[in-house]
């Protein structure tokens, strides 16, 4: 176990699971005191047990997707530690859907969460790190919002979104020393899609799609969020990392 983020606080949304887990979990092992932001209640309470076995942290039990919960949540989180140094927006839905069958139920759904939840964290959290002339907001993108797919759509432009948000966020902020980048993984080895490991058929298309041959690790993305809000990453602003092993360069 490492110090780089002790007294540092910082908050995962989506992070009783998969990829939000590992991440809070990363910077807890790393000194950081964690807070971790979902509406799963049972893994939620689960992976708060796993934080406070290397630091300090917080389970917050609420739907992100109402801006008032947004608010208590932040204060929740500033009213128990002093200060947020790192924010990790990364809560998200994914629904498999082509334009023609997307609901405005949907599209609302999906919105919420992926966009104007983002939204309203990081502006919730940027007014104490403006106070504190400092901070880290990192977003979860996708590689789908920079090569689009048909059959997620709605996914795919939120995510789209998020890249440009992520961006002019980065514009406004960076006076205050706020640096705000977002990350968009590749194909991720998450529990849902543990057993496509055993697919011969889907592990063989897998490997000619992907020039490193294999799922990118949850681990592997939590890494870019560590890199993203530590000190060696002081001068990067407004970039969106892909994390896909080769992926995008492979679409010819």
């Amino acid at each position: 176990m490492n110090e780089e983020f002790s007294n540092k606080v910082c908050i995962v949304t989506g992070g009783a699971t998969n990829i939000g887990k590992v991440t809070a979990l990363s910077f807890a092992r790393g000194g950081a005191k964690v807070a971790i932001i979902d509406i799963k209640e049972k893994e939620g309470k689960e992976t708060l047990k796993e934080i406070e076995q290397y630091s300090e942290g917080l389970f917050i039990k609420t739907d992100i997707a109402l801006c008032d919960n947004v608010k208590k949540s932040v204060k929740e989180v500033y009213d128990k530690f002093g200060h947020i140094d790192i924010l990790v927006n990364n809560a998200v839905i994914c629904l498999h859907c082509y334009g023609k069958d997307v609901s405005e139920e949907v599209w609302n759904k999906m919105t919420d969460v992926n966009l104007k939840a983002l939204f309203f964290f990081s502006q919730e959290v940027s007014k104490i790190m403006k106070i504190q002339k400092s901070g880290r907001i990192i977003n979860t993108a996708s590689s789908t919002g920079v090569a689009a797919r048909k059959d997620y759509l709605v996914y795919t432009g939120q995510k789209a979104g998020v890249i440009g948000l992520t961006k002019a966020l980065a514009l406004e902020l960076a006076e205050y020393n706020i640096l705000v980048n977002s990350v968009s993984p590749g194909y991720v080895l998450t529990k849902a899609k543990e057993k496509l490991v055993k697919d011969r058929k889907f592990m063989n298309w897998l490997k000619t799609r992907i020039p490193i041959g294999r799922f990118i690790s949850m681990q592997e993305i939590a890494n870019v969020y560590l890199f993203l809000a530590s000190d060696r990453s002081s001068a990067i602003t407004g970039q969106n990392i892909i994390v896909d092993g080769g992926w995008l360069i492979n679409q010819g």
